[in-house]
């Protein structure tokens, strides 16, 4: 029979459970013993009266409330959905245009309509590429599941190594797809489904009959392929030929490194199990290859080693040697996993004495079905909770959240020892931001592994066990990062330059949803400087009155036009998929950069949640009039529940978990449900920390009076951390010629780290552009804007030191568009002077979502910022168009009488 999870058989050739066996939950040991099935009684078997039934239910309660601690309550989304309903195929754009329904397990469909699944669908998860229509044959776009890539069509799945097919450049580095190796079953599959998924997993399945089938769990991490085998006649393909086939021999010393001396016997079964290969070339039509262990080296020199959990005979034609078969249908779990070639700056490996491979082989035994993601947050402890890192930070003085991965697992083996031992053998590889953060205990050192396994972000560490915990410090900031004190005539300088950026691009009712947040929190944070300083210097003499008033009228005012649905591009609830999307992007999938089709949201929404705290802070009469409102644009992009296939829970929205947060990447994705063949990617890290940074503030302000919703906060301030590790880590890059250190202090070729910043990041590339070029200064900027508090926690002055002096180099005709972002830059390495250039700045001609006025402010909150220093005399504010002035905005004039 198959070890590990079976692949249970059903009496309906298209896998749908019967009536009984969805009604009945089940119980499933995992971790090494084959699942157990056990029916959960759904009445009494005796005949009770209905009275004595209700006095017992009563009594019951009375008890459980009685004996049982009181727990905090979990996590939960309050509230509704306050927006109209609709389903997409009155918009032109039913779900079936973009998902291929059929690609989906029966019993994850939705049986009440209109929603299309029975969860909340996840727009932004890492496989969304394979349940988009194609046009290639069924053929799908590419995922990435580190160190690997897959493709999949109705005849099997295509296997890549895409960092073997690397090429680099000064602009970019790419790793090309290409099927390695095609894994197929000689009987024809008759459907293919997505059977259940969660954050880091998703797990599919072939069906021929309800007797022959396959399926493999595709867990990010994981450094093998496993696929689980129903009486099926598995079909191995390379991308040309296989140049030749190896049976490893059973060196009885391979594990004596790294086994206990109490741990002997488990040694020897894996010695027996995967230390017994054969080849028999006595046939000139094939060549038979009998075992339970081989290697496989490609034409194009790519090695790769396969595991059985039971004997299989392989054959392969010794003239053509384009594909190795089995000669009978096996049953039984297969695992492949690529043996790396180190590169040339590293250390040549012998293959036959590799650590590395020693390590693959004594570990195969155990493999990923799945992933849970949790997370739990408590006060800083004096210790530095496990971290590899004893770096400090500001976020380290308050709250943190400790992280775990708890990956389910199964084994080859048979289950005679403990599940949790069979857990801890679990072999997974870790990004460099994890490893920043794991205990150094759970990883495997270079001398016990010798070989590395890369993808886009670098080269990957191996980690032991099932479960990875670590601390994420959660930043510790406001609306604001502190006031400091600045001169009285600098006070009046800024109110005087709010009071005219506020009569300059109000927002206007018929941009689109992007646009208009921009202007919104633009506006916003006009409002929340005014109100700061004019408060802090009420008892000056010279200060301009009722600019704080204005602005908060003039915010209210287009606040409660777009909460309230009053604008041209309004926001809609998608009753199918679950989430709320932009009336222009329903209509025509190109507008508002795809929004419509889940495109972009945390770039769109960050804008709109700044604006709504800051007039919750402003006045909290607005929490109680559109708190439920802006509560839904919060659980679009932040919502911490319905991370995996399990129908939606009765105290969650209809929202998937954090819609494009990427939990293995660390940090998010923009692309929605839009094929691309790369992958997943995201342009502007900035835009999504903004996005993480307006939930937090609005949870902060919407729950500050609420015990409950901490941890609602402290998860949206979990998102923002992420994000922020994970941009510094993978968008800010210092060559090391500008460290003088030789080869990459980073994790990206140092040719390409010569950028100091990448424009677009996805899963199989990285590179130095953005959708609008690749001008070095559109590309950093695009990830610096918009301009908040949170910022300086963004960029630190260390970093700036090299990246300014680079963009330098590139600015001999700045346009006005990013120059203000630009000096906003400058200032945090040099603030004095940075003052100096704001005073060229003309706030209509900045990007949209800056204007002179925040970066003046900005400036005077940097620590190098120095009133004696200032020529004040020198200031100059008659920059600005008459024309865009308040007088000429109706909806100006009729706000503040003017």
């Amino acid at each position: 029979s198959l070890f590990g999870e079976q692949l249970v058989t059903t009496d309906h050739e298209d896998e749908v459970p019967s009536r009984d066996e969805r009604d009945v939950p089940h119980v499933v040991i995992t971790n090494g013993k084959n699942p157990r099935k056990r029916k959960i009684a759904r009445c009494c078997p005796y005949r009770i009266g209905l009275v004595p039934i209700s006095l017992l239910i009563v009594t019951g309660v009375i008890l459980i409330l009685i004996v049982l601690p009181k727990e905090r309550e979990p996590m939960r989304a309050y509230g509704f959905v306050p927006y109209t309903h609709v389903d997409r195929m009155d918009y032109g754009d039913a779900v079936e245009d973009i998902i291929s329904m059929d690609l989906f397990h029966p019993t994850l469909i939705s049986e009440t309509k209109p929603r299309a699944f029975k969860f909340p669908f996840p727009t932004g998860a890492f496989w969304t590429n394979l349940i988009m229509p194609t046009e290639d044959d069924g053929l799908s776009l590419p995922i990435v599941v580190y160190p690997y890539a897959y493709k999949w069509a109705d005849y099997g799945l295509q296997l890549s190594y895409p960092a073997a097919h690397r090429t680099v450049n000064s602009t970019g580095i790419h790793d090309a797809f290409k099927p390695d190796i095609t894994i197929a079953m000689k009987e024809e599959s008759r459907n293919r489904y997505v059977t259940k998924f969660d954050p880091l997993s998703v797990t599919l399945r072939f069906v021929s009959t309800t007797e022959s089938k396959w399926e493999t769990s595709l867990v990010q991490g994981t450094p093998y392929s496993t696929i689980k085998v129903l009486s099926s006649t598995p079909v191995f393909t390379s991308l040309t030929t296989f140049k030749s086939i190896q049976c490893p021999g059973p060196d009885k010393e391979m594990f004596n490194d790294f086994t206990d001396s109490d741990a002997d016997d488990e040694g020897s079964r894996r010695r027996r199990l995967f230390g017994v290969c054969s080849i028999d070339e006595s046939d000139e039509k094939k060549t038979t290859i009998r075992g339970v262990q081989f290697i496989f080296k490609s034409a194009e020199g790519l090695s790769w080693i396969m595991f059985s959990s039971e004997p299989m005979i392989l054959e392969i034609d010794p003239e053509e040697r384009t594909t190795i078969k089995a000669s009978s249908k096996f049953t039984g779990v297969i695992r492949l996993a690529h043996i790396p070639t180190n590169s040339p700056d590293e250390k040549a490996t012998d293959s036959d004495a590799s650590t590395g491979l020693r390590r693959l082989i004594y570990h195969a035994g155990v493999y990923p079905t799945g992933c849970h993601v949790s997370w739990d947050f408590h006060s800083q402890s004096s210790s530095n909770s496990g971290s590899s890192s004893s770096s400090q930070t500001t976020a380290n003085k308050g709250r943190q959240a400790t992280v775990s991965f708890t990956f389910t697992t199964q084994t080859m083996l048979d289950t005679t020892h403990l599940p949790s031992e069979a857990a801890k053998q679990l072999l997974m590889l870790a990004l460099p931001h994890h490893v920043e953060k794991l205990p150094s205990t759970d990883l495997l050192k270079p001398k016990k592994f010798d070989l590395t396994f890369r993808c886009i972000k670098g080269k990957m560490t191996p980690v032991v066990g099932s479960t990875w915990t670590y601390t994420e410090p959660l930043l510790d900031i406001g609306l604001d990062s502190g006031f400091k004190e600045v001169d009285d005539n600098v006070h009046e300088i800024l109110l005087e330059q709010i009071d005219d950026d506020m009569g300059q691009l109000l927002p206007t009712t018929a941009e689109n949803i992007y646009g208009f947040g921009k202007q919104i929190a633009r506006l916003a944070q006009l409002t929340h400087i005014a109100k700061r300083i004019h408060k802090e210097g009420e008892h000056g003499n010279g200060f301009l009155t009722g600019v704080p008033e204005k602005g908060t009228a003039l915010l209210a005012n287009y606040l409660e036009m777009f909460l309230s649905s009053q604008v041209t591009d309004k926001l809609l609830f998608d009753s199918n998929l679950g989430g709320l999307v932009s009336s222009n992007g329903l209509q025509d999938t190109e507008e508002d950069f795809g929004n419509g089709r889940y495109n972009d949201h945390h770039f769109h929404y960050g804008y709109i949640l700044y604006a709504c705290a800051i007039m919750g802070k402003l006045d909290p009469s607005f929490l109680d009039r559109f708190g439920p409102n802006v509560d839904a644009i919060f659980y679009d992009v932040a919502h911490p529940l319905n991370g995996d296939a399990s129908e939606v829970q009765p105290i969650s929205l209809f929202f998937p978990l954090a819609r494009h947060k990427s939990w293995f990447d660390g940090h998010s994705y923009a692309t929605g449900l839009f094929p691309f063949a790369t992958g997943k990617l995201q342009e502007s890290s900035s835009e999504a920390i903004n996005c993480y940074f307006g939930a937090y503030a609005w949870s902060l302000v919407r729950h500050s009076n609420v015990h409950i919703d901490s941890d609602m906060t402290d998860f949206a301030r979990l998102l923002l951390s992420m994000e922020i590790r994970s941009a510094k880590t993978y968008w800010q890059m210092v060559p090391p010629t500008a460290l003088g250190v030789p080869g990459s202090a980073g994790v990206y070729d140092p040719e390409f780290e010569e950028q100091y910043m990448a424009g677009n990041v996805g899963m199989l590339d990285v590179t130095a552009k953005t959708w609008l070029g690749d001008d070095p200064l559109h590309v950093h900027m695009n990830n610096l804007l918009p301009l908040t508090a949170v910022t300086a926690a963004t960029f630190d002055p260390d970093y700036v030191r090299y990246q300014y002096p680079y963009l330098m180099k590139y600015c001999d005709d700045i346009e006005m568009t990013y120059k203000g972002y630009l000096v906003a830059l400058h200032a945090i390495i040099n603030a004095t002077e940075a003052w100096k250039e704001a005073q060229d700045l003309s706030s209509w001609e900045l990007e949209t979502s800056l204007s002179k006025s925040e970066v003046l402010y900005w400036i005077t909150q940097r620590p190098s910022f120095s009133n004696a220093s200032l020529d004040l005399d020198d200031f100059d504010d008659s920059d600005d168009d008459e024309s865009a002035y308040c007088e000429s905005h109706p909806k100006c004039t009729e706000v503040t009488g003017t």
